[in-house]
């Protein structure tokens, strides 16, 4: 069991730093005796993550039924699609036109706009309680306005 280990770790070593496996992905996992499953799925995250270019939708389907026929949960897997497709569209930038907005990744737009619904709720919560005087001095230190 330990050899096997080791030859795990060198897979996935390889992988890491690019080099080419001296057997398919494919047939490493497809192989009874090498390895547990945990061992499949996660050579095979190391891979997905680490490749430049992803997987056909038919290559991953394979993928998906040898490593469900070596007893592996897919889990893992829909999360990382799931962050890879959502960390390509943050990547790309936005198209504006000719708004002259600079393009922002939808990412910051997300974070932006959450961020100005916690201010909003921040503002709605102090306008409220505007009984307190510690409020009062804050709301105008924020409004710049010079109150006695």
């Amino acid at each position: 069991q330990s050899r096997k280990l080791d030859v795990y770790f060198e897979y996935e070593e390889k992988l890491m730093s690019k080099s080419t496996l001296d057997k398919s992905l494919l047939d490493i996992i497809s192989d009874p005796d090498a390895g547990t499953a945990e061992d499949k799925m996660r050579l095979f995250l190391i891979y997905y993550i680490t490749s430049q270019q992803a997987p056909s939708e038919a290559d991953l389907e394979q993928y998906k039924k040898v490593l469900l026929d070596a007893g592996c949960d897919l889990s893992p897997l829909n999360y990382i699609k799931q962050w890879k497709a959502f960390t390509k569209m943050a990547a790309t930038p936005a198209n504006y036109g000719g708004s002259g907005v600079k393009p922002m990744g939808l990412f910051s737009r997300v974070m932006n706009t959450g961020s100005q619904f916690v201010m909003e709720g921040v503002k709605n919560l102090v306008l409220k309680q505007h009984n307190l005087p510690i409020t009062r001095v804050l709301d105008s230190l924020m409004d710049m306005k010079s109150n006695p």
